[in-house]
């Protein structure tokens, strides 16, 4: 049975989302500012072979082994929290099974895969992968129980601390590399990012420590739901991860790792964007579990309502900082202004989707519409992006991926209003109530702050 909650407060859920997408601010701030000497030291070429190191091939093969543990650890601990204990002992077996398998796999596989797919991935980078690759699987689960027991103060907390020392060690690095030793410090700064990752794993756990208990032994009622919702979760992520990374690997293939360091410092930073939604679904998370399906739907629609009109003023601020990309990153990044805000056009549609998918994810425990929509879009994207960055280089990229984003919101959306419990489109689009509570409990703090103010 899950842990009876009550319903959610609109004012409440706006304050937390504030409070955490501040946190990712913070992380955003740090994160640019160690970006930025990256840029600048190592240049276009240098940026692309770090990144096609770390992000790019460490994000994929950490999503291709996940198998959900995240996302299941973050609903399970939220639908069972006197058994916090046994879901987190459940996801470490899956986090050694899975690295397990992956290893073996990619030693087998890896020198096909670094002569097509990762061409130009040196094999050392390679095997660092593979070795920390259980850390980077307990990141995700970490993370989901602190937002399952509606810990997300605490996770954005912990979020803006270790990404300021991870950069901090970054800039150190680079600094010492390039103005003492006179060396593009490549290889130390992908050894130091995975070393990061390792010690990060180790501070999230003991954080988790101080919650809930770190091992329990599982009962069965609880080990196979969890697992068969993880591998279920799994198999609609890996489109969505593949489709993060898939125009990157094709202009990493098809341009060359110069023009991959300008396109990924454009999606990278088009995809700063998901700080609103992701604020709103982890904040909307335990209260959209515990509701009645009606009023699941409805916060599902109040959060996506709100994140398109957070997207429309992100995407105006984005036409203002487009043109000062050369300024801050240096010459070699022109035209990255440019390719940021075509991606970033499509974010808004689908950091908003974001609520709809939480739906599934998290009410009805069912991401099955998710996984179909994921799986349709993710070969057209493929296609689309192959077309268009033969053709148009950079910007067709770009154009594709934009294009992409949006045909994934537009499935979800239309799969949510053709169900019997969900608003129709009129509701679904229609500011109400709630979306005025929402913006009056932000804004109520401000007004009661100037209220105590004696007048002159």
């Amino acid at each position: 049975m899950s842990d009876p909650r009550p319903a959610a407060d609109p004012r409440e859920v706006a304050r937390t989302s504030v409070v955490d997408s501040f946190g990712q601010l913070a992380v955003i701030a740090v994160s640019m500012a160690g970006g930025i000497f990256l840029s600048r030291l190592l240049g276009a070429d240098g940026r692309g072979a770090f990144v096609l190191a770390t992000s790019v091939v460490t994000g994929v093969i950490a999503d291709l082994a996940a198998l959900g543990l995240g996302v299941a650890a973050q609903v399970f601990a939220s639908k069972h929290r006197a058994r916090v204990g046994e879901v987190h002992t459940l996801a470490l077996a899956g986090i050694a099974a899975s690295s397990l398998v992956a290893v073996l796999v990619g030693l087998a596989a890896g020198p096909f895969l670094l002569d097509t797919v990762f061409k130009g991935l040196p094999w050392r980078f390679w095997a660092l992968q593979l070795a920390t690759l259980p850390f980077l699987l307990y990141l995700p689960v970490g993370y989901g129980i602190l937002v399952g027991l509606g810990q997300v103060r605490r996770r954005s907390a912990f979020d803006v601390v270790f990404y300021a020392l991870q950069n901090v060690a970054i800039v150190g690095v680079l600094l010492a590399g390039v103005y003492w030793v006179r060396v593009e410090p490549v290889a130390e700064l992908v050894f130091l990012f995975c070393g990061m990752q390792a010690l990060g794993a180790a501070a999230l756990a003991r954080e988790v420590s101080r919650h809930a208990p770190l091992l329990a032994k599982p009962g069965r009622d609880l080990a196979r739901p969890f697992y068969r919702y993880g591998i279920v979760v799994w198999f609609g992520q890996i489109p969505n991860a593949v489709a993060w990374r898939i125009d990157q690997f094709i202009v990493n293939g098809m341009l060359g790792t110069t023009a991959l360091g300008v396109y990924n410092l454009a999606t990278s930073n088009a995809q700063r964007s998901t700080v609103p939604a992701l604020a709103v679904t982890r904040t909307l998370h335990a209260p959209v579990v515990a509701a009645g399906t009606r009023e699941a739907a409805e916060l599902c629609a109040l959060g996506f309502r709100q994140l398109l009109v957070v997207g429309a003023f992100t995407f105006l601020a984005g036409i203002a900082v487009a043109p000062l990309f050369p300024v801050v990153f240096g010459e070699d990044f022109r035209g990255a202004g440019e390719l940021f805000l075509v991606v970033l056009a499509g974010w808004v549609f689908h950091n908003a989707s974001r609520c709809v998918s939480l739906f599934y994810s998290g009410h009805l425990v069912d991401p099955t519409v998710p996984t179909v929509v994921n799986w349709v879009v993710l070969p057209l994207q493929g296609a689309l992006t192959w077309a268009l960055a033969a053709r148009f280089g950079l910007m067709g990229a770009a154009a594709a991926t934009a294009a992409s984003y949006s045909l994934v919101c537009a499935g979800l959306v239309a799969a949510f209003l053709r169900r019997a419990d969900t608003p129709t489109l009129g509701g679904f689009l229609r500011f109400g109530p709630q979306d005025r509570d929402a913006w009056a409990g932000l804004l109520a703090p401000l007004r009661a702050r100037f209220a105590k103010q004696p007048r002159p």
